[in-house]
C-alpha cells in the first residue's frame, strides 16, 4: 500500500499505536471503493488486515474520526445498542431496514464472534447485497498471517445488524411536478 499522502490518527482519537492511514477519496462510494478495491489496509496495527480496518479506514477519510467498537474489539460491537449511536454522529444516517440498503452503506453483520463488516457496492436484491470488503476470502495480504485483501462478495442479509449511511450520498426525493388545475371542464347536458 501506499502511504505517500498517510495521515495521523486525530487527535484523542482510538487509533491502536499511534496508526496512520492513507488518503482516500470518499466523494462517492464507487471512488472510495474503486481506490481500495485490491488493497490491504491495517489503520489500527492490530490483528492485520481485517474487516473493522476496512470501515475505519472510511470513517477516518469521510468524518475525520474513528469507527469505534466500544471497547469488544470486535466488528458487530461498532454496531451495538449504545455504540452505533456514537458511531452515528452527525455524519451518518442510521439504517435498520436492510430493503433499503443503498450503494456507500457501511453495514454491520453480528454472526460469530467478532462479526463483519463492509461497504454496499450495490443495493438489497432478494435477501443479498454485495459487498466490497477486507478478510472476506480476498487473496492474503503480503507479509500477513491472517488479513485478506479488499474483494466483492454476494452476502446473506440474514446475520444484518444495522448499517451507516454517509448523509453526502443521500439523494433527496425529487419535487413532484405541480399538476395543472384542470379549468376547461365543462357540464355537458345529456338529452335523451
Amino acid at each position: 500500500m501506499n502511504f505517500e499522502d498517510e495521515v495521523p490518527c486525530p487527535e484523542g482519537e482510538e487509533c491502536g499505536r499511534g496508526a496512520t492511514y492513507p488518503y482516500v477519496d470518499t466523494s462517492t462510494p464507487e471512488a472510495f471503493i474503486n481506490a481500495t478495491l485490491g488493497g490491504c489496509y491495517d489503520v489500527d496495527g492490530y490483528y492485520n488486515e481485517q474487516c473493522w480496518d476496512y470501515a475505519a479506514l472510511f470513517f477516518l477519510n469521510y468524518a475525520g474520526r474513528t469507527f469505534y467498537t466500544c471497547g469488544t474489539g470486535a466488528a458487530k460491537g461498532a454496531f451495538a445498542d449504545g455504540c452505533w449511536q456514537k458511531n452515528v454522529g452527525i455524519e451518518f444516517e442510521w439504517i435498520t431496514d436492510p430493503t433499503t440498503l443503498q450503494p456507500g452503506d457501511i453495514v454491520g453483520f453480528g454472526n460469530g464472534t467478532y462479526g463483519h463488516d463492509g461497504v454496499a457496492t450495490g443495493y438489497y436484491n432478494n435477501g443479498y447485497i454485495t459487498l466490497a470488503g477486507q478478510n472476506q476470502g480476498g487473496g492474503l495480504c503480503a507479509g500477513s498471517t491472517m488479513g485478506a485483501r479488499v474483494n466483492i462478495i454476494n452476502i446473506s442479509l440474514k446475520y444484518f445488524v444495522g448499517a451507516f449511511r454517509p448523509k453526502s450520498y443521500i439523494k433527496p426525493e425529487p419535487t413532484p411536478e405541480p399538476n395543472p388545475a384542470i379549468d376547461d371542464c365543462k357540464t355537458i347536458e345529456v338529452k335523451e
